[in-house]
């Protein structure tokens, strides 16, 4: 059974304040990285966390067969891998053992195979040499590949990353992109918040740009990644084009007062 994800009428915020209204989107498809692109308080955020449950939201959010709003927690950690933009500090476990927690806390995977499924994980990360560290000791952008190996340990069908790239030096930011796109040729839905669009443009296969809660545009990054788009959107003049690699990549000049 294939587990794309269909969002229909999805409104989710806070108690006084819906940030998401009304969201219905174009039914986002198992084996894909999808770019989740917008200015700040767009809703990005906002809409990863509803999807994970860490908000109050309405509407479907079908995956497969399951209606992830509303469903218990330890069932959704099954099928739904967050990845928050920051871990909490003083944490005074090890990598190894934060994986484990973490793993055990959500029950996505029985507690005998924690250990196995948390070691493949920063082995799939590559920061295996970090696991016998404190996370306290550990720099911003050593802690966010950390927190990306968490999400991924229990094999999520749908893999929601929230901006995953913001405190990585250019190296590992392509190195994170390129773990996403194989997780989705694995067969994971991969839905990442970015802000640097040239890295959204040339590693997603589907964007999707929110503006003031609501969807402005879906597509393919050649299609929606327009100087229209860029201007009502983000404010900027710019533009995309093919590099001399095949590679969409996008120029911003200057910003539009």
């Amino acid at each position: 059974m294939a587990m794309d994800l269909r969002i229909e009428h999805l409104t989710c915020g806070y108690r006084r304040r819906a940030v998401i209204r009304d969201l219905t989107v174009a039914p986002l498809r198992q084996g894909r990285v999808v770019g989740l692109l917008g200015p700040n308080a767009a809703g990005k955020s906002t809409l990863l966390k509803g999807l994970a449950g860490l908000l109050p939201a309405q509407g479907r959010a079908m995956l497969g067969e399951t209606d992830l709003i509303g469903l218990p927690p330890r069932q959704r950690a099954k099928l739904l891998g967050f990845m928050p933009q920051a871990i909490p500090d003083g944490v005074e476990l090890t990598v190894f053992e934060s994986l484990i927690a973490s793993l055990q806390a959500t029950g996505a995977v029985p507690g005998a195979q924690a250990a196995e499924r948390a070691a493949a994980a920063l082995s799939r990360i590559d920061i295996l040499p970090l696991a016998m560290r404190k996370l306290s000791d550990l720099s911003g952008g050593q802690k966010q590949l950390v927190s990306f190996a968490q999400a991924v340990a229990g094999n999520p069908a749908l893999l929601c990353l929230d901006e995953p790239t913001s405190a990585l030096d250019p190296r590992h930011q392509l190195t994170v992109m390129a773990r996403a796109r194989q997780l989705a040729a694995d067969g994971a839905l991969v839905i990442v918040v970015l802000h640097d669009l040239a890295l959204a443009a040339r590693w997603a296969d589907e964007i999707l740009i929110l503006k003031d809660g609501t969807l402005y545009a879906q597509g393919a990054p050649d299609v929606v990644i327009t100087r229209q788009m860029l201007a009502e959107v983000y404010g900027v003049d710019g533009h995309a084009e093919r590099n001399t690699a095949g590679h969409l990549t996008v120029h911003l000049n200057a910003a539009v007062l």
